[in-house]
Parts: C-alpha cells; structure tokens; sequence
C-alpha cells in the first residue's frame, strides 16, 4: 500500500494553511478605547472611546481597535465583518498594553455562553487580550472564553491568554470551552486560524478546551500552548449534529501544529472520575494534517477516533510529533469500544513516542482499538517504559494495516499485541504477524531523556533506517531542555 492517497489532499491543506494564515493589509481608520475614555468622543488616541461593547460595534472594514490597559468587563459581541477588499476589522492589545476581558461577578446566562462572541463575522481579527475569569456553577449555563458560530471566514484568533473558564454545575450538565469554533450553519466556517494562545486553568466538565466542531472546512491550530485542564485539550470533532447539513457536519481540511500541550487530566472531573482525556483528540473530523506538537504529562497523548458508530475519522496525518509520560497511551485510534466508529486511511510517520502508559493499563505507546483499517504506521521510535508494551491491539476488526521501518525499544520485557494475541520475541511477533519486516529492535539512544530532550545521537540507531529522511522518529531538536524550562509552572 503506498501513500498516494494522502499526496491527494495534503496538497489542498497545504493552500487552505497558506490562504488561512495570510491578514490582508489594513486600509481603513485606527480608533482607540480606553477606561478612561469616553463613548461620546471620536475614539482618537487622545479621545478613546471608554466601553468595549460600544467601541468594536463602530467598526468598519479595515479598521483597527486598539485597545489599552484596564480591565473591560464582558461579555462582549464582536459583530462588525471586515471584506476582502477592504481588510479585517482588527481588535488588538495597544502596544506594549495588555487589556482584559473579565466576567468576575457576571452570571452566566443559559446555554452557550461566550465571554467573547463572534457569529457570522467575515474577516475579523481578535490579538493580544486577556480574558478571563467566566465562572458558571449552574447546569446548562455552558461559559466559553471565545466562541464563533455559525458560518464565516477569515477569523483569526491570535495571541490571547484564556484562563479560569469554569464550568462548576453539579447536576444538569456541566460543559464549557476556553476557545471553541462550532460550524453551526449549511454553510461553512472556512478560513479559521487559532494561533499562539495560551489557554490554561480550565474547568471543563464534558468539553474541551480548545475546539473545531461541525461545519469547518479550511483551519489552522498553531503555535498555542495548552494546559492544566480537566478535560481534552485540543479536538477537532465531527457527527454531533451541529451543522443541520449532516453531510457537512465535521471539521476537515485543517492543520493542528507546533502546539505544546500538557496537564490535561480528567482524574478529578466528577463528570468522569476517570482518566480518558486526550491532549490532541480527533473524533470524526477527515483531511488533518497533525505535525510537530508536543504532548505530555496527559491521559492520552493524541487520539484519532470516532465516537459516532457510524463514522469515520479518515485521512489524517500525525507526523513528527513528540508524545511522552502520558498516563493511558500515546496514539490510540479506532472507536474505543465495538458500538463507536473507525479509523481509516491515515498515516502514523515519523513520531516519537516515549515512557507512555505511565499507569501501566495495557494500552501501550500505540493502541489499535476498534476497527482500524488502511492505515500507514512507519518510521516512528516507539520507547516503552516499566509497562514494557509497545504495541496495544486488543480487537481482531484490523484490515491492511501497514506496519514497518519502526525502531522499538523497552528498559523491560518488550510485548507487542496484535489482534489480541501478545508476543514477548520479536522474531514470533514478525513472523506471526507479516508486520515490520524492516523495523529494528534497539536503543534510540536519545541525547538526555531523563532531561527531555529526544532529540538523537549522531550515532543512533534510528539514523539511517527510516524509509524517508533516514532518520526515524520526529525532526530533531523539537523538544531540547531549553524549551521546557520556558514553560510556566503548573
């Protein structure tokens, strides 16, 4: 089986990133809001306009809100579009300020509740707040830091800081979001990008924190950092119901890169009162490029699944990911029991996968679950710890899976499971199983593990063995000591 049927549609992501994460250039008016301003005057940047809410409603096409110091309270509704001729309505941090968005002692109102709304916009760009502090201990009183709807295009979301977004309900429901995108409409959100937020001390209860839901077709997740949250970090989710075409209803043709995502545990979620959440999670979604994130300390590390029995999530790509100390597992694909769906015609390339399954379930650092089938595995480490499994495959439903050009490696017993059945010999498990006839059994030999830096020696095995580049396992120096010493403290 070869790859010609990802080189189909990488080429279409690959125009959709270029178009997505390009503003076009501003022509209109630079006003200015202050909370010592006033909505009476022209909002010049010696008479700002004082209320947020009033200030962004003045917009027109190709202007641009600078926003000051202080702290406005929200919610606030982002209604005014930009064009393609004109530009992006643009509302962003003055420089060198840092405005806030707060909700510290404003009631949640029912259902979805953005602190920040935007619905059926068209070229608007929000940068450089704070936003914060939108607390609901009420079921279906649902509290989302920014939240887009409906249908649009060219929104971007870029440089913000979401933190203490809580959904606390007891009963009733409990749900909430730092940043979700809920293609809501026949017609599609295209065009969205998410880019270098921060999005952090969350409460969650059955949502995530980052989201692409329904009818989004054309996305960008890129550069955000993600942690300390009870529930999934990043998901890109189709076959909810939330677009009333249900053909359209599921996220595709998107990229999730250079994210760093971490802490993201469901242990202490009365909602589940168990370990199941992912750091990078697609149920449902199709045509996803998953490239050079990191994700650790996690239930599960990426997943690509679907929850829907009768779905699929298909043509994905993870390449080049660096996944390790996630407590369940680090990959796992396929519905997670025999009523969900499957994953199908997606490529695994070029990972590292390091010390998984720290709580030693039996998932190991990659799990086939339910119906997985026409897949591409290759050209990954997979570097087990105590739990010794390196290969998870509990079900038989597994059809032309192509599995090969791996270098494995375990400081235990290394156990791989194929369609149910576990071999502790590497020679057994190939012989039993036709599977990676090229792969290799030997120490990475990474640069400091105990540090977490998995970048490989010059004289690693890994070099020289993969079926691409010659060098197994995701591209060098993505994770050094450096970067995790810059991450803030959890």
């Amino acid at each position: 089986m070869g790859r010609g049927w990802i080189g189909r549609w990488i080429w279409t992501i690959s125009i959709a990133v270029a178009a997505a994460g390009c503003s076009l250039g501003q022509g209109g008016t630079t006003y200015y809001v202050s909370p010592d301003g006033s909505d009476e005057g022209p909002g010049e940047e010696a008479e700002p306009w004082q209320t947020l809410q009033f200030a962004v409603t003045q917009l027109a096409p190709g202007d641009t809100l600078l926003v000051g110091d202080g702290v406005y309270t929200g919610p606030v509704a982002l209604t005014q579009s930009g064009s393609e001729e004109d530009g992006f309505v643009t509302i962003k941090n003055k420089p060198g300020e840092s405005p806030v968005i707060d909700g510290d002692g404003v009631s949640v109102p029912r259902g979805f509740a953005p602190l920040v709304a935007m619905r059926n916009v068209d070229y608007v760009r929000l940068e450089g707040f704070e936003i914060r502090n939108w607390v609901s201990n009420f079921g279906r009183r649902n509290p989302v830091g920014i939240f887009v709807s409906g249908s649009g295009s060219h929104i971007e979301i870029v440089g913000n800081d979401i933190h203490d977004i809580e959904a606390r309900a007891e009963t009733g429901g409990r749900d909430g979001h730092g940043i979700a995108a809920y293609g809501t409409s026949a017609t599609a959100i295209t065009d969205l990008v998410i880019q270098n937020n921060k999005v952090h001390d969350l409460i969650l209860g059955t949502s995530e924190a980052v989201v692409v839901n329904g009818n989004v077709d054309g996305f960008v997740v890129d550069g955000n950092e993600v942690w300390n949250s009870d529930n999934i970090g990043i998901d890109i989710i189709g076959f909810e119901g939330k677009s009333p075409d249900p053909e359209l209803d599921r996220a595709r043709n998107g990229v999730v890169k250079n994210n760093l995502v971490y802490n993201i545990d469901t242990a202490d979620n009365p909602s589940y009162n168990e370990r199941n959440a992912g750091g990078i999670y697609v149920d449902g979604g199709r045509d996803i490029l998953i490239e050079n994130n990191i994700v650790h300390d996690s239930n599960m590390g990426i997943e690509i699944a679907s929850e829907d029995g009768g779905g699929d999530t298909s043509y994905i790509i993870v390449r080049n990911n660096v996944v390790y100390n996630n407590h369940i597992v680090g990959l796992a694909m396929g519905g997670y029991d025999e009523n969900r769906g499957r994953t199908e015609f997606s490529e695994i390339v070029g990972n590292t996968f390091v010390n998984n399954d720290t709580d030693q379930e039996g998932n190991g650092e990659l799990l086939l679950q339910f119906d997985v089938s026409n897949n591409v595995i290759t050209d990954n480490i997979f570097a087990a710890g105590e739990q010794g499994l390196l290969l998870g495959n509990p079900y038989t439903e597994n059809e032309d899976n192509l599995v090969d050009h791996n270098l494995y490696f375990s400081t235990d017993t290394p156990i791989w499971e194929w369609r149910t059945e576990r071999f502790d010999s590497w020679a057994s498990y190939q012989a039993a199983t036709g599977n990676d006839s090229a792969s290799i059994v030997a120490d990475p030999l990474f640069v400091d593990a105990e540090a977490g830096d998995y970048t490989l020696t010059k004289d690693s095995p890994g070099r020289g063995t993969g079926s691409d580049d010659g060098i197994i396992g995701a591209d060098e120096a993505i994770l050094t000591n450096a970067f995790r010493n810059e991450r803030p403290s959890s």
